[in-house]
């Protein structure tokens, strides 16, 4: 799998973001979500617009490495409904 690295833009500040874990030191969790990313990439994980999606996807890999799932509450407060979730 290759990784694309690039810079952070003033652009991405502009779309919703929600935390959904903060700390001093998250290497545990951060290993976890890529051994949960992995293993729900070996399962054939079949894309479907509405119900099975990027959104489901991140739901997935959260729940998998013991993250809270996301609110669909941004940092600031507004709701963002994301199609596709806790449907996986």
């Amino acid at each position: 799998m290759a990784t694309v690295e690039r810079n952070a833009t003033a652009k991405d500040n502009t779309f919703p973001q929600e935390t959904v874990m903060e700390g001093n030191d998250l290497s545990s969790y951060w290993k976890a979500l890529q051994n949960a990313r992995n293993q729900v990439d070996q399962e054939s994980y079949e894309y479907r617009p509405i119900s099975q999606n990027s959104n489901s996807f991140a739901d997935e890999v959260l729940r998998r490495a013991g993250l809270p799932a996301p609110t669909e509450t941004g940092d600031d407060g507004n709701a963002y409904p994301s199609p596709g979730s806790d449907t996986h």
